[in-house]
């Protein structure tokens, strides 16, 4: 017999770390990747509508759900103290803010 072998843990010793990673991976929206690709393909499909007013709303609701995913970036990136991306994140987040402003302004314009 081997002296090697590993003994199991108490059910209580159990990490149960594995399984909640593996819950969040199933909700695509704290997945920064999914939102800001929505986002961006919302906001460039919404040239496609005839009425200036609604392709407009669809472009800033595009980049408000850019906007979100650079949020759960910036949180991912704070908890790992990666100060770079973290500023990444923050000059993002200010041009898709500066391209919302710039919408609502074209969007009250046009009214």
């Amino acid at each position: 017999m081997s002296k090697n072998k590993k003994k199991e843990k108490p059910y209580y010793k159990v990490n149960n770390k594995q399984q909640e990673e593996k819950s969040n991976n199933k909700d695509l929206t704290k997945n920064t990747t999914f939102m800001l690709g929505i986002g961006f393909l919302i906001m460039f499909y919404s040239r496609y509508i005839n009425a200036a007013i609604y392709s407009r709303i669809l472009a800033i609701f595009g980049l408000v759900l850019m906007l979100y995913g650079i949020y759960n970036s910036s949180k991912i990136n704070k908890q790992k103290d990666g100060k770079f991306s973290l500023y990444i994140d923050y000059v993002m987040a200010f041009l898709v803010v500066a391209g919302i402003i710039y919408n609502i302004y074209i969007l009250f314009k046009t009214m």
